[in-house]
């Protein structure tokens, strides 16, 4: 098994791939409910914009692994829009559910990192099974990349926009 090919994962047996699912499902939830820094400590700035990094690699594989538990084929306009969705609705769940834990918040700049990660996870799994695999993209992958760290100043740095019903 090649583990850097999307195809490849796409191979296993269904069950293993819905194991796959769940596994970054729980991940996001037990993340997600871990308790804040509390207000009262001045913000440390670079703390929290390597925190936000995290959503983008974890939410590529929200949607990658939705998409392997559908066994569908990355390269479709379909398979990105449903990867996409999908992460962004888990995005809104895991923001809803942050929004009642201590010293957490929810904003819409970490569910833009959701759906961005979905997006970069399908592109980088498309790149993954074409001649050469991901090695034969690195300059593209670092484009990707530079574009992740240049977002991530929104989520850190911009003002905190809520989610509507969360405060």
């Amino acid at each position: 098994m090649k583990i850097l090919s999307y195809n490849s994962w796409l191979s296993q047996a269904r069950p293993w791939r819905f194991l796959f699912l769940a596994v970054i499902l729980a991940m996001v939830h037990y993340v997600g409910g871990r308790d804040g820094y509390p207000n009262t400590e001045a913000p440390n700035h670079l703390v929290s914009y390597c925190l936000n990094l995290a959503h983008q690699p974890l939410y590529a594989m929200v949607g990658l692994t939705f998409l392997l538990t559908l066994g569908l084929k990355v390269g479709s306009r379909l398979a990105l829009i449903l990867a996409v969705t999908f992460a962004m609705l888990i995005g809104i769940y895991d923001e809803l559910h942050q929004a009642t834990i201590k010293d957490r918040d929810s904003t819409i700049w970490d569910v833009g990192s959701d759906m961005i990660g979905a997006i970069f996870g399908v592109i980088v799994a498309i790149w993954s099974d074409r001649p050469g695999g991901i090695f034969a993209h690195l300059l593209p992958m670092a484009g990707l990349a530079v574009l992740s760290l240049l977002w991530n100043f929104l989520p850190s740095f911009a003002y905190q926009y809520p989610l509507p019903f969360t405060g």
